[in-house]
C-alpha cells in the first residue's frame, strides 16, 4: 500500500473497523504483486471495452466502472468457481441486465413479446 494512505484519519478508520495496514517499501512494484496484476488486468479489460465498443478515451471511468463490475460478477475457480459478488453477498448475480458496451441504444425486447 502506497504512502497515500498513511494518514492519521486513516489510522483511525482502520483501527474502528479491525483493518490493519501493511506498507511496501517506495518504488518497489513486486512487493504490491497482487495489486500491480489487478490494476492490469482491469486496465486491460477497460482499453478492450473502449476499443470494442468504439468509443472514445474520454469514456474511459465508465469503462474503469464497467470492468471492475464485470471482473466481480464473474466466476473464478480461486473462488472454486463462484464470483466475488456471489461470495460477499451469498447470492448469485444476475447476468440479464448486462449489455454491450458503447450501445447508443438498446432495444426493448419485451415490447415484442
Amino acid at each position: 500500500m502506497g504512502r497515500e494512505f498513511d494518514k492519521k484519519k486513516n489510522h483511525g478508520f482502520a483501527a474502528t473497523n479491525g483493518l490493519i495496514f501493511r506498507f511496501s517499501c517506495p518504488h518497489t512494484s513486486p512487493q504490491n504483486g497482487k495489486s500491480e496484476r489487478m490494476i492490469h488486468r482491469l486496465n486491460d479489460i477497460t482499453r478492450t471495452l473502449l476499443q470494442h465498443g468504439s468509443v472514445p478515451p474520454m469514456y474511459w471511468v465508465d469503462a474503469l466502472y464497467a470492468a471492475t463490475y464485470i471482473h466481480n460478477i464473474l466466476t473464478t475457480s480461486v473462488l472454486h468457481f463462484r464470483s466475488p459478488t456471489s461470495m460477499l453477498y451469498l447470492k448469485e448475480p444476475s447476468y440479464d441486465h448486462l449489455r454491450i458496451f458503447g450501445c447508443a441504444c438498446y432495444p426493448n425486447i419485451s415490447a415484442t413479446m
